[in-house]
């Protein structure tokens, strides 16, 4: 089992991340991708960006979680099938956070990351993930520090998560 500040992935899981390719090459493509998001936080302010739309079952399927105030076990397939529903409208989610994140995100953050891209409530969140609300926002708050090196509003992240 992964301790709580072990990374999901390696960067070598990606093919963005070439063996070969130096520090400076990566340091240039991380900073050229925040500042492309940046760019479409800055000009989408106003946009409202819903989050991806779940199929029938898998809503029913985490509304159950919630309903019975369960949490989602780590090893349950119901990660796979939001992983998979992500991935289906928005490819590069997952490899765009860790390149961002200089490869940081904890997996305990990157499940914080998808129940935001899903439209899951701070409240549900926290009984999906079993943790108290405040451990939500300080999930939030680390992803910021993490993309932009400095705290932005939950709003802020919240909006990047769910344009990525």
């Amino acid at each position: 089992m992964q301790s709580a500040n072990t990374c999901l992935v390696s960067s070598k899981d990606y093919s963005i991340y070439p063996e070969n390719q130096n520090i400076d090459e990566r340091t240039a493509l991380i900073e050229r991708k925040v500042g492309e998001l940046l760019t479409i936080i800055n000009t989408s302010k106003k946009i409202e960006v819903k989050p991806i739309a779940l199929s029938p079952e898998l809503k029913e399927k985490i509304n159950g979680f919630i309903k019975n105030k369960k949490h989602i076990p780590h090893n349950d397939s119901t990660w796979d099938e939001i992983e998979a529903c992500i991935l289906s409208v928005s490819p590069n989610f997952r490899t765009d956070l860790w390149l961002m994140s200089n490869d940081m995100i904890t997996e305990k953050e990157y499940r914080t990351a998808q129940l935001i891209k899903c439209g899951v409530s701070p409240t549900d969140m926290k009984t999906l993930l079993c943790v108290e609300k405040g451990s939500i926002y300080s999930r939030r708050e680390s992803l910021s520090k993490k993309i932009f090196g400095e705290k932005k509003s939950i709003t802020y992240i919240d909006h990047l998560i769910r344009i990525l």
